[in-house]
C-alpha cells in the first residue's frame, strides 16, 4: 500500500491507464453501450455543468435540460441503440467520451463482472487524481517543500503502526476464500504485508529516529480508527476487503512512468537514499505482487460473468469508505505533526 500522505499533485493530469483503468473507448465504437450515471453526479446552475468524481463538464441550457430529463434512464439497463431522439444519443455520447457517465451494463440483480471490475478502477483512480486542493491541502505542503522533518518522520511513524496492525485488520480474509485460488492470492497478500513492518522500522532508524519513539508509541487515534475500519471490512467479506485495498494501492502504471511518492522526499528534502531505501522496496514489492489487481481477480474468481448487484454496490461503497476514511486519516496527520508540532509521545488514543 501507498504511504499515508502523497505530495504530488501533478498527478491530477495524469492519464491512468493500466489492466485496471482501461482507457476511454470512442463512443462510435460503443454501439452496445449500457450508459450508466454514477449516483452522486450533479449539476450546478452558475456555472452550468455536470460534475463527477472531479471531472466536470460545462453543458448549454438545452443540454441540461435534457440531461435531467434522460438522468433517470442512464442506470445500465437500457442500450444506447434504442435512444430514440438523435440530440439524446448524442448528448449521451458526449457524456460517456468524457467519462461523465460509464458503460455498464445492470440488470435487476446483477451486474457484469469484467465491466463492473472496469468502473471500479475508473473511478477510483478519479478520486486519488482529482483532490480538491481546498480538501486536500498538505499535498501542496509536502510538493512545495513546506513539510517539517518531525511531520516526514510523523508519516512514517504512523504507517509502522498501520502495517504493523495487518494481521489483525485482515485476520478474517483466509478464512473467506472461495476456492484454492483465492486463497493462494490471498495467503500471497496478507503475508507479504505481514512482513512490511520492518521496512519502516529500518527507514526510521535509519533518519535517526529512536526505536522508542515509534515501537512503544501510541499512534494517533485516527490510524486506530483507519485499521478498524478495514477489520471490519474483512469480516464484511472478503470483496469489500479488497475493494478498499485498491484504494490504497500504488497503480503500477504510474508507478512505471513516476516512480514512486518517496521521491519528492528524496529531490525536494534531501533525504538520503539510504533512509527511503526500506520503505520504497515496501512500495515496490506491492507493486510487483500485483496488489492492485486482486480485487478484479477474485471477483472474477468468484462470479465470472455476472457479480450480484447487491455485492457490487456494497464493494463501491467501501472504496469510497476508504478513500473518505484516508483523506481524514491524513488531515488528522497532518495537524498533528506539521501544523501543531506534535510527537507521537503526545499522541493519544
Amino acid at each position: 500500500m501507498r504511504p499515508a500522505s502523497e505530495g504530488a499533485p501533478a498527478e491530477d493530469e495524469r492519464t491512468i491507464a493500466t489492466n485496471n483503468m482501461p482507457r476511454p473507448v470512442p463512443s462510435q465504437m460503443r454501439r452496445d453501450a449500457y450508459p450508466l450515471l454514477p449516483a452522486d453526479a450533479h449539476i450546478t446552475l452558475e456555472p452550468l455543468m455536470i460534475t463527477v468524481d472531479g471531472v466536470v463538464l460545462p453543458l448549454s441550457a438545452s443540454d441540461a435540460e435534457r440531461f435531467r430529463r434522460l438522468a433517470p434512464t442512464l442506470a445500465g439497463a437500457l442500450p444506447l441503440a434504442e435512444l430514440s431522439a438523435s440530440d439524446d444519443a448524442a448528448l449521451v455520447r458526449r457524456l460517456l467520451d468524457q467519462g461523465i457517465v460509464h458503460d455498464l451494463q445492470v440488470s435487476h440483480n446483477s451486474v457484469r463482472t469484467n465491466q463492473f471490475c472496469d468502473y471500479l478502477y475508473t473511478r477510483i483512480g478519479r478520486w486519488r487524481t482529482r483532490k480538491a486542493a481546498n480538501l486536500w491541502p498538505w499535498r501542496q505542503v509536502i510538493a512545495s517543500g513546506g513539510a517539517s522533518v518531525a511531520y516526514l518522520q510523523g508519516l512514517l511513524i504512523e504507517n509502522y503502526h498501520y502495517v504493523r496492525a495487518a494481521a489483525v485488520r485482515q485476520s478474517p480474509l483466509l478464512s473467506r476464500a472461495a476456492s484454492a485460488a483465492q486463497f493462494d492470492l490471498i495467503r500471497d497478500f496478507v503475508t507479504g504485508e505481514a512482513r512490511h513492518e520492518g521496512y519502516f522500522a529500518q527507514s526510521l532508524s535509519r533518519w535517526g529516529v529512536p526505536e522508542s519513539a515509534f515501537r512503544s508509541a501510541v499512534p494517533l487515534a485516527s490510524t486506530a480508527e483507519f485499521i478498524g475500519l478495514q477489520y471490519r471490512l474483512a469480516h464484511q467479506s472478503l470483496l469489500d476487503y479488497l475493494a478498499g485495498s485498491a484504494v490504497l494501492e500504488v497503480d503500477p502504471a504510474i508507478y512505471a512512468k513516476a516512480g514512486d511518492p518517496y521521491e519528492l522526499w528524496e529531490s525536494v528534502y534531501g533525504v538520503d537514499l539510504e533512509v527511503l531505501a526500506p520503505v520504497r522496496q515496501h512500495i515496490r514489492d506491492d507493486v510487483l505482487g500485483g496488489h492492485a489487481s486482486l480485487f478484479r481477480e477474485v471477483a472474477l474468481d468468484t462470479a465470472p460473468e455476472a457479480l450480484p448487484l447487491e455485492t457490487a454496490l456494497s464493494a463501491l461503497a467501501s472504496a469510497r469508505a476508504v478513500f473518505d476514511a484516508t483523506r481524514l486519516w491524513q488531515r488528522d496527520m497532518y495537524e498533528h505533526y506539521q501544523l501543531n508540532g506534535g510527537s507521537p509521545a503526545n499522541a493519544a488514543l
